[in-house]
């Protein structure tokens, strides 16, 4: 289970005692599979609809007023990352492995 991006190792022991995750490993995710980049939310609408057609389940971050970024999946390593988006190409979405970030 994910449960999301923390700034530090402290933030998500906090969390796991908060939520009553007693005995749940912290583990860092390094990596991901992006989908793309995108300007315009009719587009990224569009996308997010493909990738959840082809069975992945899409996340978006962003900045105010600036490009989205959606992206598929946490991967412990740029393997991982790189075998979904084979899974993914295969299924005529385009995707990139990439670094995982809390900002865009």
């Amino acid at each position: 289970l994910f449960t999301g991006m923390f700034p530090n190792i402290a933030s998500a022991k906090t969390y796991l005692i908060r939520h009553h995750l007693k005995g749940k490993s912290i583990k860092k995710a390094s990596y991901t599979a992006r989908i793309g980049i995108f300007h315009d939310k009719k587009e990224l609408d569009i996308a997010i609809n493909e990738t959840t057609k082809a069975g992945a389940f899409p996340y978006t971050l962003g900045a105010k007023n600036g490009p989205i970024f959606l992206y598929v999946g946490a991967f412990y390593s740029a393997e991982g990352a790189e075998n979904q988006c084979r899974e993914l190409e295969d299924k005529g979405l385009p995707c990139k492995a990439a670094p995982r970030s809390t900002l865009p």
